[in-house]
């Protein structure tokens, strides 16, 4: 029994670290619809996958998707993917001397920054991002399932209606 529960949970992908802010003089009851679009040159597959699940993820909290020339809220996402290398350094104590080891680590990260406006006042009323080692994720394939999960935790501190 113990040995299928460390299996299940070293399956498990931990959640989003989800960093937002929201602006606190906003009633977002008045808002009832929404847009949303990418500002990112990527895979239109997996871009639409996304748009798809944050509309269903704001759709579920009671607001109604538009064309952004009707809708209330632009929601307005940007995605990042770093593959590459990055420098780490580490200090080395050695009798009173410190000396500096530096090392090439490999790079592997994705990061979604989201913004949504109010279409009237142009102003950013709520953001989020957040950002996920991709390392150990198998990307060759979109799992719609795992997108919508993601997406629930960017937006949970969305307010609903």
């Amino acid at each position: 029994m113990a040995i299928m529960a460390i299996s299940l949970s070293a399956c498990q992908v931990p959640p989003l670290d989800v960093y937002y802010s929201m602006n606190n003089n906003t009633n977002f009851s008045q808002y009832k619809s929404f847009s949303v679009s990418s500002t990112s040159i990527s895979d239109k597959v997996f871009l639409d996958v996304l748009t798809r699940k944050i509309s269903t993820v704001l759709e579920d909290k009671g607001y109604r998707q538009e064309a952004e020339s009707k809708a209330d809220l632009v929601v307005v996402y940007h995605i990042d993917i770093d593959q590459g290398e990055k420098i780490k350094q580490e200090a080395i104590p050695v009798k009173g001397n410190i000396y500096t080891r530096a090392t090439l680590e490999a790079v592997y990260e994705a990061q979604i920054l989201v913004n949504v406006v109010d279409t009237k006042t142009k102003m950013v009323v709520w953001k989020a991002s957040s950002s996920r080692d991709l390392t150990n994720i198998d990307t060759s394939k979109i799992d719609e399932e795992k997108a919508h999960q993601r997406m629930l935790e960017l937006f949970e501190s969305f307010p609903a209606q």
